[in-house]
């Protein structure tokens, strides 16, 4: 009985031993060699990776913050809407934006690199820089501080003094080549450019049925300016070719200087007398246009005139027929080249026409 006794408590004490020893969870191996299996791994045998299990937060692309500033008062130019240029290189993306209470507003989603921004509000003169974005998910903060521009008024009225609505207006700084500063006419004929700076100033103005006219003026001006416009009579061009018959159909065109403005560039095709009327005249007489007439089949004519000679008209435009030419492309073999292009040159060696070669 003793023995028997003994057994069963070295079995007890055996089996409480075990449950210490097993796997958390519970987990027992499937064959009694497993875990030294995996104990005796053979050496350089390739470990396996940690799982991950969060991945590092993408740093947010660099934004710029700007508070925009009256130059004169100090005030934060609150709730207005201005008009960004934002350019990187060849590439450039317009943006408008609001301030908010405080003058500020945000420009997000930029690259790191520098930029050169240009900024428009209405009344102030624009203001250019270079911004330099150095650190992903830094936010730089810019003070821009505008200043206040000059102020043009003025009517545009006919040689009688009735207004001329809708009429286009092109401000350019005496000395530079490009428009600094546009309008239109409002139905009374009146206009208010604002936010330019001081100097001299030409001022251009055309519509529609009337001469362009151009006037220089100094900013800021003490009384409204008034620019009268002249209506434009038109000329007539009566095309005929070689042998003095009419030629229906030219294409006749008026090429007038007018600095950029609607209206420089007239065209119609003649009747079948071969007449056409244009508009296109100069303000001023000595003023030279170039007028262009084509036709399928006829040499291409081209003149420049005096506004004062397209006045004095008719204009009469000779269309030659030229000479016709005809030929072969041959290979060295002597077989016919299809689909071969031929280049006629005129006398400074330009190409005037284009063939290809039929089948």
């Amino acid at each position: 009985l003793c023995l028997v006794l003994c057994l069963l408590r070295l079995g007890r004490e055996r089996e409480m031993e075990e449950t210490r020893s097993a796997p958390p969870g519970g987990a027992t191996d499937a064959h009694p060699g497993a875990q030294a299996a995996l104990a005796r791994k053979p050496p350089g045998a390739a470990q396996e990776e940690p799982l991950e299990t969060s991945a590092e937060p993408k740093a947010a692309p660099p934004s710029l913050a700007f508070r925009l500033i009256d130059a004169a008062s100090s005030e934060p130019l609150a709730r207005r809407t201005a008009s960004l240029l934002v350019r990187k290189g060849t590439s450039s993306r317009p943006e408008s934006i609001t301030t908010d209470d405080r003058g500020i507003f945000d420009l997000s989603g930029l690259e790191s690199g520098t930029y050169a921004i240009t900024t428009r509000l209405d009344g102030y003169l624009p203001d250019h820089r270079a911004v330099e974005v150095r650190d992903v998910g830094a936010e730089e903060k810019i003070e821009i501080r505008l200043a206040q521009g000059a102020e043009l008024q003025g009517e545009v009225v006919t040689v009688a003094g009735a207004p001329v609505p809708g009429a286009a207006l092109k401000l350019a700084l005496l000395g530079e080549q490009v428009a600094n500063a546009s309008a239109l006419s409002n139905q009374d004929g009146v206009f208010t450019i604002r936010g330019l700076r001081p100097g001299a100033w030409k001022v251009s103005a055309a519509r529609d049925g009337f001469r362009l006219a151009s006037v220089q003026v100094n900013v800021p001006r003490s009384e409204p300016l008034r620019i009268e416009l002249r209506g434009d009579p038109g000329f007539t061009a009566i095309v005929t070719d070689d042998s003095g018959a009419p030629v229906p159909g030219a294409r006749v065109a008026v090429r007038a200087r007018t600095d950029g403005l609607r209206g420089g560039a007239a065209s119609a095709l003649s009747d079948d007398g071969g007449e056409v009327r244009l508009n296109g005249l100069p303000d001023d007489p000595a003023s030279e246009v170039a007028v262009e007439a084509s036709h399928k089949g006829h040499v291409p004519w081209r003149k420049v005139l005096q506004g004062s000679e397209l006045e004095a008209g008719p204009l009469r435009i000779l269309l030659s027929r030229g000479v016709e030419v005809s030929g072969r492309v041959l290979d060295a073999e002597g077989a016919a080249v299809p689909a071969a292009e031929v280049h006629i040159l005129g006398a400074s060696a330009k190409i005037v026409k284009t063939l290809k070669t039929t089948a």
